[in-house]
């Protein structure tokens, strides 16, 4: 399917270069419709359903006297939903705006098909670059331009009790965390909240398969872990233990400037100080991320100043676009505007949680702890990809069943990523 899409927008490149001189003058007459008494129109692919803030969408772009087609492509597989999305592309029917999974835009991206948003931003009356944080438009950026741009992210990392691993461990390396691991008191969980032994090993191993993935080498830190694991059978076991609170690390997962991280980090450990130790990693960046959803604009729109409204309505307002409701904000005044929600929300970072038998606001200086995190973490807008990782979970179970060896694990995933790799780019 991932050749099938590359094709596609080759061809598509290929046309769009015969078609320059058309495009030009399709281009000077931008949201000018053939019949003057007709509103523009601006047409919006999307993979998500958008029953719930359609209305309102169409609505609103409305009283800028723009009509707004939305076109669902409904599929329960994405691929299938991309197939159907280029079809209609390759028939010269081209959306003016992509609202799609992060995965499908790369493809888009890296083929060059996307228009660089910079140049509109500057012009936007409603949404400009300095309004994203600079970490999230540094990961968007490629070679300079700004061919995609996403409404916020989820961040999963780790946190662990300072008094026990010090302020000098965030994002932690390998050697650290197995420090530690080898002098936990035998009355302690190493990881706070794991009913499975074995999700110590899925935790140890979480960004180093990362790392082995971008250096398409699983023989390294990636394979040492994989033979400390094998020589450590009490931490291969799948079968449920007890469920207890009392570790030291504990993962999270942050989905937005909300509950998630009073209730996860401020309650989850009583109150006391954390450090962000995020997952193992040899490159420091112990932690990671996803975005939610995608916006770009094909580079074959003649309606890419009006689509960059659409698309800054859709990133700013919630009643147009509900999956804004899920993720950190990629831009800085949704966050503020998060901080500043009432401490009598239940979803509210502000709201009071408990802590032991007493109901506590979580402080201004741990809030901001996690801001400044946040804030520093290098994003990448596609380091999720769930083709990759069901390679990896599969042969790391076969590894923790030991129906393979650690050099049998590391051997058959160089193969595997590695021609997974070359038949997608």
């Amino acid at each position: 399917m991932k050749k099938k899409l590359l094709i596609v927008i080759s061809l598509l490149l290929v046309l769009n270069a015969f078609s320059c001189e058309r495009k030009s003058e399709v281009n000077s007459v931008e949201n000018v419709p053939e019949n003057p008494t007709e509103p523009p129109s601006i047409s919006l692919a999307t993979f998500y359903n958008p029953s719930k803030t359609e209305k309102n969408l169409i609505s609103k772009m409305s009283e800028q006297n723009i009509d707004v087609d939305i076109r669902f492509y409904a599929s329960s597989d994405t691929s299938d939903a991309s197939e159907m999305l280029n079809l209609d592309m390759i028939s010269g029917d081209c959306p003016d705006v992509l609202h799609i999974p992060a995965q499908d835009m790369k493809i888009c991206v890296k083929s060059g098909y996307m228009t660089d948003l910079y140049p509109l931003l500057e012009s936007s009356p409603t949404l400009k670059k300095a309004d994203f944080l600079p970490n999230v438009i540094a990961g968007l950026d490629v070679d300079g331009k700004l061919p995609a741009i996403c409404d916020g992210f989820i961040l999963s990392t780790a946190v662990a009790k300072t008094e026990i691993v010090g302020n000098d461990a965030e994002n932690w390396l390998p050697e650290q965390a197995l420090d530690l691991f080898k002098t936990t008191p035998a009355d302690t969980n190493f990881l706070k909240n794991s009913p499975r032994p074995s999700d110590v090993s899925y935790y140890l191993t979480e960004c180093l398969a990362v790392e082995a993935v971008e250096a398409c080498d699983f023989g390294g830190e990636y394979r040492k872990m994989l033979d400390f694991i094998a020589e450590t059978p009490e931490i291969t076991g799948n079968e449920m233990t007890e469920y207890s609170e009392n570790g030291i690390i504990d993962e999270v997962t942050i989905f937005g400037i909300d509950s998630s991280i009073s209730s996860q980090i401020f309650a989850g450990f009583q109150g006391k100080d954390v450090t962000f130790v995020g997952y193992p990693s040899e490159n420091g960046k112990g932690y990671l991320t996803e975005a939610n959803t995608m916006f770009g604009i094909p580079e074959i729109s003649p309606n890419k100043d009006t689509a960059l409204e659409l698309i800054s309505l859709m990133m700013t307002d919630i009643s147009a676009n509900s999956y804004l409701r899920i993720g950190v904000p990629a831009l800085e005044k949704r966050i503020q505007d998060d901080l500043k929600v009432s401490k009598y929300t239940q979803t509210s970072i502000n709201c009071p949680v408990n802590i032991g038998d007493e109901e506590v606001q979580m402080p201004e200086e741990k809030i901001q702890q996690v801001l400044d995190y946040i804030r520093n973490i290098d994003f990448d807008p596609y380091q999720a990809n769930a083709e990759i990782s069901s390679i990896i979970q599969q042969e790391f179970w076969k590894f923790l069943n030991n129906e393979i060896t650690a050099q049998e694990c590391s051997d058959t995933l160089n193969n595997r990523i590695s021609l997974y790799l070359s038949e997608t780019n």
